[in-house]
């Protein structure tokens, strides 16, 4: 049963959440800077990174607690990212 709230929790994170992938208060998270930069971006900590303010309070109860953003593409045309939250504290390493 536990499994199930938490699953229901995690729902709708992205219908809640607002991200750009512009150089704006909502594209300077790992998202938005996998975007424009083209290269994988995290977020160690969402408590303690200023840039995951606009996120912050949605992350945090579904029990989010790290975030990383993988650009999707093929040379240099991004066409979308993979992002991944973790309930662990820097759970993404530079590996």
């Amino acid at each position: 049963m536990e499994e199930e709230r938490c699953l229901k929790l995690r729902l709708g994170f992205l219908d809640e959440v607002a991200v750009s992938w512009h150089d704006d208060a909502h594209g300077r998270g790992p998202t938005g800077i996998a975007a424009r930069e083209r290269r994988p971006a995290i977020s160690g900590q969402i408590t303690v990174d200023p840039a995951m303010t606009p996120w912050a309070d949605a992350a945090l109860s579904r029990g989010y607690a790290s975030s990383a953003g993988f650009p999707l593409g093929r040379g240099d045309e991004v066409f979308g990212v993979l992002s991944i939250y973790a309930a662990e504290p820097d759970a993404f390493g530079p590996e």
